[in-house]
């Protein structure tokens, strides 16, 4: 089972960037803790440490994934 990580930084305090880790078969799972996450409006998504894409929070509160 690959382990994910995402990295982001909240709103407000650009220097501290914070993580959540966690194992999963696939990723649909971080959307949930990210939004409990306050602030957040970008992240960055890994697999394994390999990056494998960037999330961004549009005004819409939709997340889109690039």
């Amino acid at each position: 089972m690959p382990t994910y990580t995402v990295r982001f930084v909240k709103t407000g305090d650009p220097e501290a960037i914070e993580e959540i880790e966690f194992e999963a078969d696939k990723p649909d799972g971080l959307f949930a803790k990210l939004e409990r996450e306050r602030g957040v409006v970008s992240a960055t998504l890994w697999e394994d440490g390999d990056k494998i894409g960037t999330l961004r929070r549009s005004t819409a509160g939709i997340w889109e994934i690039t």
